[in-house]
């Protein structure tokens, strides 16, 4: 599901009958999209994607695609999202260098009448940030 589709369905959640009364559907809405993306906008295939909620336990995001560039954090769940991405790889033929870069960001979703008020957060990752241990007998 893209970011739009879940966009779009969150304006069809809710309607109005001709008495001003508010209809609520039971559909689940997402409380945080989340885009992976590079610095030039590209999808970037994130480690791992975390988040807690409200201080809590931290809960893997719900991945929706194949490479989980585009996850949800929480459905139907409002409070403080603190999220947090990460990438790492190795680098081929080095031993003693590997890429890493996370980032970490936080968001408030409030509940409606009907919903949690969902919102879409782009974290930026650079897959080329690359880090370097000190030369040791292992290291190459």
């Amino acid at each position: 599901m893209t970011r739009m589709t879940l966009t779009l369905a969150a304006l069809t959640l809710i309607a109005c009958n001709d008495g001003g009364e508010t209809n609520c559907d039971a559909a689940a809405m997402a409380s945080v999209s989340i885009a992976i993306i590079d610095a030039d906008g590209n999808a970037v295939a994130p480690t791992s994607i975390t988040f807690t909620l409200d201080g809590g336990e931290e809960r893997d995001a719900d991945c929706m695609n194949d490479d989980c560039s585009e996850a949800v954090a929480g459905w139907e769940e409002p409070g403080e999202f603190v999220i947090t991405a990460r990438y790492e790889a190795d680098v081929e033929g080095d031993p003693c260098c590997w890429y890493n870069d996370s980032i970490t960001e936080t968001i408030t979703i409030e509940q409606d009448e009907c919903h949690v008020a969902g919102q879409s957060l782009d974290l930026v990752l650079d897959p080329t940030q690359m880090i370097c241990a000190d030369a040791t007998d292992e290291c190459g």
